[in-house]
């Protein structure tokens, strides 16, 4: 990135990192997660969007696995916070995070389509789309100016 990187792209990254702390921290609470699935099914089954519900862990690995999951997305979320007060330097951070958004996006369309998940999970993967294509933008442009 040059100097002093644009507003803009601090911004984005910001709210990349609320977005993760808000959609995942309550995954990463024992039974608190329960309420997330219900939400989601709920929404999905208003919104007539199909696929099989999804089905919350009962079993203890399982739930585990969700509460590990949540805190990672919670500590990623805190990490691009922490990488927008200088992304002059932290850039990388926004870069990987961006490259897991696709990875993840990915994900979700293929479970999505192979095993009829809840559709609804698909606002998460053009959510993390949109961050990750403005992410990549905003470093293009920085890389643009450096040469």
């Amino acid at each position: 990135m040059n100097n002093s990187a644009p507003r803009g792209f601090r911004v984005w990254v910001v709210g990349a990192g609320i977005f993760n702390l808000l959609s995942s921290s309550g995954l990463a609470i024992p039974f608190l997660y329960t309420y997330q699935y219900r939400m989601l099914n709920t929404l999905n089954r208003a919104l007539g969007l199909g696929g099989n519900p999804l089905t919350v862990p009962l079993e203890g690995v399982n739930m585990l696995f969700v509460n590990t999951a949540g805190l990672i997305l919670c500590s990623v979320g805190l990490m691009l916070i922490y990488a927008a007060r200088d992304l002059q330097n932290r850039s990388g951070i926004p870069c990987f995070n961006a490259l897991t958004r696709i990875v993840w996006a990915g994900l979700i369309f293929y479970y999505v389509l192979t095993e009829n998940l809840a559709r609804i999970l698909i606002t998460f993967a053009v959510t993390d789309l949109i961050f990750a294509a403005v992410i990549f933008y905003y470093l293009a442009q920085g890389t643009r100016n450096l040469a």
